[in-house]
């Protein structure tokens, strides 16, 4: 038997909802919320969840760009914006800067001067061209 039905059989045997509540280890209001009901509780998804992505569409191509070609996800955004995605990471400039703000925190952050390590074999390699400064 669901909860709905229990509730009601032992509320027409005239037993208390305290009682009910303590023996089905749930509390008072719950009871008096079943009650007060013509049938059984249903759980209602709330359309704020039930409306689709922007990058529903994209699903595929995310998961390609995942599992086959190994992208981290803000490789696979760039991607999808190139090919015509619509959409931001951060709609709001005020809570991406508290985001960022509560990521760098309790961060220690270091100012490096030059190419990085990355850069400079790629310069070596000559797949990049190194700015002449002035």
């Amino acid at each position: 038997m669901d909860v709905w039905t229990t509730i009601k059989v032992l509320y027409n045997r005239c037993v208390s909802i305290r009682q009910i509540a303590k023996q089905l280890k749930i509390s008072r209001n719950t009871v008096r919320k079943y009650l007060n009901k013509e049938g059984p509780l249903r759980y209602e998804k709330s359309a704020r969840y039930g409306s689709k992505s922007k990058w529903a569409g994209w699903k595929k191509e995310i998961i390609e760009m995942y599992y086959n070609k190994k992208f981290v996800g803000s490789r696979i955004f760039e991607e999808l914006k190139k090919r015509g995605a619509e959409g931001s990471i951060f709609n709001d400039k005020v809570i991406a800067a508290a985001i960022i703000d509560r990521l760098l925190h309790h961060c220690h952050l270091f100012v490096i001067n030059g190419l990085s390590y990355r850069i400079k074999d790629k310069v070596r390699e000559g797949n990049i061209v190194e700015k002449e400064e002035d």
